[in-house]
C-alpha cells in the first residue's frame, strides 16, 4: 500500500512538472506583437498594430517618420505619398529599445502598368498579390502571376513591343475578372539632324604678276645656205611689216613661215637658194608685267549638322 501511494506521488510530480514545461516553452515561442495592414499606393497614413504605448517608425527616403501606439496597441503614421512596389521596413520599440520590425510594399488599387519603349522586350506593372494578369500585345497574348508580396509582375515578349497597344487584364485568386486597362509605348525620342553645306566665302581682288622669263623649247626653220633662222627672221619681219611695205609697197605679205622660206633670199637679200631644215632649239621668252583678277578666301566652305526633329523607333515625328 505504501509502495502504490510512493508512485502515484512520483506521477502527479512528473505530470506538474510537465505542464509547467509546456506553458514556459509556448511563451517563449510566441511571435512579437506587430501587425500593418495593407498599404495601398498614394496612402497617407501607414496603420496597424503593436503593443500599447510603444513606438513605432518607418523610415523613407533619408527621413524617418513615427508615432506612438495607444492603449489598445494600435497606430497611425502620416508620411508623404507612397509610390506603388515600394518596399518599407516598419520598426516598433519599447521606450529606445528595438523590439521587432515587419516589412511591408505598397500595393496598386487595380492596375499600373510601367512605362515601356518600343525596343522593350517585357511588360511589368503591378497589381494585387498573388492576382492572374494577362497581356495582350501586337497580337499575342502572354500569362503572369503577380507577386504574393509586392503585387507585381512582368511577362517576357517574343519580340519588342514596337507601336504595339498593351492591353492587361486582372482576375483575382477565384479567376473573377478583377479589373483591366491599356498602355501605349513611351516614345523613345532620338534628335535628328540633316546636313546642310556652306559654300566658301571669299572676294576678288587685283594681283599683280610680276615680269618673268620663260625657257621653252621650239622647232624651227633653218637654211641650209646661209645658216639663218627663219624663224627669228620672219618674227622680225611681221614686226617691221609697216615699215617695209612703204619700202616696198608692191610686195605682198608672207602669211606663214613656209612662204616666208621660200622667199626669204628676196627679203633678207641673202641670194640664197638653199633649201631649209627644221631643228629643235630653245628660246628665252620674256613674259612683261600684268595685273590679274584673283579670288581669295576668306572662309573655307564647310558642313553643318542643323537638328531636324526628333523621331521614335515605331515611326512617330515631332
Amino acid at each position: 500500500m505504501r509502495r502504490k501511494k510512493l508512485a502515484i506521488g512520483l506521477l502527479s510530480l512528473m505530470m506538474a512538472t510537465g505542464v509547467a514545461g509546456g506553458a514556459t516553452s509556448n511563451v517563449q515561442a510566441a511571435k512579437k506583437k506587430l501587425s500593418v495592414n495593407r498599404v495601398y499606393e498614394n496612402a497617407a497614413r501607414i496603420k496597424g498594430k503593436t503593443k500599447k504605448k510603444y513606438t513605432v517608425k518607418v523610415k523613407i527616403g533619408k527621413k524617418t517618420y513615427k508615432a506612438k501606439a495607444n492603449k489598445k496597441g494600435n497606430f497611425s503614421i502620416k508620411v508623404p505619398k507612397v509610390a506603388v512596389g515600394k518596399k518599407y521596413t516598419v520598426k516598433a520599440y519599447k521606450g529606445k529599445k528595438y523590439y521587432t520590425k515587419k516589412t511591408v510594399y505598397v500595393i496598386a488599387k487595380k492596375v499600373k502598368i510601367n512605362t515601356y519603349k518600343p525596343t522593350s522586350k517585357s511588360i511589368s506593372g503591378y497589381t494585387r498579390p498573388s492576382y492572374k494578369v494577362k497581356v495582350t500585345i501586337n497580337g499575342k497574348t502572354y500569362t503572369a502571376k503577380a507577386s504574393k508580396t509586392s503585387g507585381k509582375f512582368t511577362v517576357k515578349l517574343k519580340k519588342a513591343a514596337g507601336a504595339g497597344k498593351a492591353v492587361v487584364k486582372v482576375y483575382n485568386t477565384k479567376g473573377k475578372a478583377f479589373t483591366s486597362a491599356t498602355k501605349t509605348h513611351t516614345h523613345q525620342w532620338e534628335k535628328q539632324y540633316k546636313t546642310v553645306h556652306h559654300d566658301a566665302v571669299g572676294h576678288w581682288e587685283t594681283v599683280t604678276v610680276p615680269a618673268w622669263n620663260e625657257t621653252k623649247r621650239e622647232t624651227h626653220f633653218f637654211c641650209y645656205g646661209c645658216g639663218k633662222d627663219l624663224d627669228v627672221e620672219y618674227q622680225k619681219y611681221k614686226e617691221n611689216w609697216d615699215e617695209r611695205h612703204q619700202l616696198y609697197p608692191e610686195e605682198e605679205y608672207c602669211e606663214d613661215i613656209n612662204e616666208f622660206a621660200t622667199y626669204h633670199r628676196y627679203i633678207l637679200n641673202s641670194d640664197c637658194v638653199s633649201s631649209w631644215y627644221t631643228d629643235s632649239v630653245y628660246v628665252n621668252v620674256y613674259h612683261p608685267a600684268s595685273t590679274k583678277k584673283e579670288w581669295k578666301i576668306d572662309k573655307k566652305s564647310w558642313d553643318e549638322k542643323v537638328a531636324n526633329g526628333y523621331r521614335c523607333d515605331c515611326g512617330a515625328k515631332k
